[in-house]
């Protein structure tokens, strides 16, 4: 629960809120969270998750530390530039696709 919830106008891109009786700092600032994200170092501590959520979350997104860097520097190349645009004809298709169910399912419902 936020104890004290900041608008973004008033706040702007970087702030401080209260998670109950945790601070946590707000970047709204794309450069920033891109330096943040891209550091190498690997200084980047995620927040602490809820012990359950430990053993239903798993895999890259819960690595920490130099385990994350390491694995970051493996999947690094799979999102070049270059190779997104080469997927781009199949994100297309998926996404007609997904499209066309959901018209599908609005129109059993009317029906």
């Amino acid at each position: 629960m936020i104890v004290c919830p900041i608008r973004l106008e008033i706040a702007g891109k970087l702030s401080l809120i209260w998670f109950g009786p945790i601070p946590r700092l707000l970047v709204m600032d794309t450069e920033m969270i891109r330096d943040i994200l891209s550091n190498k170092l690997g200084h980047f501590e995620k927040t602490r998750a809820n012990p359950l959520g430990r053993f239903v979350v798993t895999g890259f997104i819960s690595y920490e530390q130099q385990k994350w860097v390491k694995h970051r520097k493996i999947i690094n190349p799979a999102f070049h530039l270059e190779k997104l645009k080469m997927m781009l004809p199949a994100f297309n298709t998926c996404c007609n696709e997904m499209v066309d169910k959901w018209r599908n399912l609005v129109a059993l419902r009317i029906m």
